[in-house]
């Protein structure tokens, strides 16, 4: 038994038609192919243009029919007119076979340029491209968006016979359009935003922005900007924001690139956080969530002597405590025990305890180790931590000028209390020494008047 194979030639619609591999007197990464579609309008979406190896173009938007579309190497200033479509990637000078394929995998044109691209011409020296033409490939000046040239150019190393056509997969219908503008893909990006839906002040969050109904290549080249409802902006696909405040926000991000914009909108709740710091009865340090949600406590720090950073992913539910042992803050009587959240602010505290006594015209509250709440404590986001540290010191240099002061007062006023109790004393003896003195002189008279 004999098997035939019977070459089979489908007629292509879409085509690869025209291919500057070798970039343009500006620049060697001035690459672009041209694409041209002889039959009606086909939307492009999920298609590729491939060589198999290191060249991988996502194609999108609609070519409308006898109509070309110029695929542009990394910007538009690849060729001239408007790109149908940016792509990264390069096309290798000693030659490639380029494969365009449907959304769902089938051949539509396939292009071999052999060995150094002779198969189909071009030249890297005069920068004339290759061409396809009723009669086969050629080399001639570059003709993006438009008809292609009709002779090879004379020079013989620019010139490829029409007998080597063969290097096309099918052949393209006969232009039958020279004057139909090229088309720009529809505009279908759309956009979303990932981030929480409940957020915490001074908690940071992470916003990215989600792209979609575009190829992969108009992905990566979306230009972002963002604004998150508090006066905060911020540019790139994934970005960071803190809220100071509580409140409901609307966060807004647009993607542009060419003809291709959407925006994006999200609303994120801020909620206040209410902690405090208290002691067990063996001295250990305590935090206590006072807030009536669970709250994200990571990257919390505890301070004392030393200093303790809570690790990632730690949720401190509701009404809830963590009791941290005060060997690991190195807490001793009379230090300040201070709690920061991930960006720094002070939002609770337990002060030492006054050992001294203090006169009464200074206004100072005596308790052991007072658990200062946010309010009390003009709340985190007006103390940091560096503040906090120099409040400490300045607060312990003024205590001791003030005991100082009230120790000299105290010698002050005994001493005046002293010299007052002295004269007193002094003058009664006087008084009564005159006294005796009176009563001795007079009793001599009285005695002498009684024996007249």
């Amino acid at each position: 038994m004999f098997l035939i194979f019977t070459p089979v030639t489908a007629a292509a619609s879409v085509t690869i038609n025209e291919v500057a591999w070798m970039g343009s007197d500006v620049s060697p990464n001035h690459e672009w192919i041209e694409l041209y579609n002889s039959g009606p309008a086909v939307n492009l979406e999920g298609w590729t243009l491939t060589d198999s190896e290191s060249l991988e173009i996502n194609l999108s938007g609609i070519i409308a029919a006898n109509s070309y579309a110029v695929l542009e190497r990394t910007s538009d200033d690849s060729a001239s007119g408007p790109a149908f479509l940016i792509y990264t990637g390069s096309l290798k000078n000693t030659g490639e076979t380029l494969y365009l394929k449907r959304a769902n995998g089938s051949l539509e044109d396939q292009v071999a340029g052999g060995e150094d691209w002779k198969s189909i011409g071009g030249d890297n020296v005069t920068k004339t491209t290759a061409q396809y033409t009723t009669n086969g490939w050629i080399s001639a000046d570059a003709t993006p968006g438009k008809i292609n040239a009709q002779k090879a150019q004379t020079a013989e190393t620019n010139s490829v016979s029409a007998s080597q056509g063969s290097a096309r997969l099918a052949e393209p219908a006969v232009r039958t359009d020279t004057t139909q503008e090229l088309m720009l893909p529809d505009v279908t990006l759309q956009l979303d935003i990932n981030a929480p839906a409940v957020g915490y002040v001074n908690q940071p969050l992470l916003f990215k922005a989600i792209p979609s109904n575009v190829g992969e290549t108009i992905q990566n080249s979306l230009a972002y900007d963002w604004s998150f409802g508090n006066t905060q902006v911020a540019t790139g696909k994934e970005v960071e924001q803190t809220y100071l405040y509580p409140g409901t926000y609307v966060v807004h991000v647009s993607g542009v690139f060419a003809r291709q914009h959407a925006t994006g909108r999200h609303e994120i709740t801020i909620l206040p956080v209410s902690f405090s710091l208290t002691q067990n009865s063996v001295g250990d340090i305590q935090i206590n969530n006072n807030s009536p949600y669970e709250i994200d406590i990571s990257n919390f720090r505890l301070r004392a002597a030393e200093v303790l950073e809570v690790p990632k992913n730690t949720l401190l539910l509701s009404n809830q405590t963590i009791t941290i042992p005060k060997n690991k803050i190195g807490y001793q009587n009379g230090l300040m025990v201070g709690l920061y959240d991930a960006v720094g602010n002070l939002i609770a505290s337990v002060v030492p305890e006054v050992s001294k006594r203090k006169p009464a015209h200074i206004e100072r509250q005596e308790v052991a180790f007072q658990t200062v709440t946010p309010q009390q404590f003009q709340f985190a986001s007006d103390v940091r931590e560096d503040e906090a540290i120099e409040t400490t010191e300045a607060t312990e240099a003024t205590e001791a000028t003030e005991v100082s002061d009230f120790t000299t007062e105290n010698m002050n006023e005994n001493s005046d209390q002293n010299n007052k109790s002295n004269d007193w004393t002094f003058g009664v003896m006087i008084g009564l020494l005159l006294v005796a003195i009176t009563a001795i002189l007079m009793k001599p008279l009285s005695t002498s008047e009684s024996l007249q």
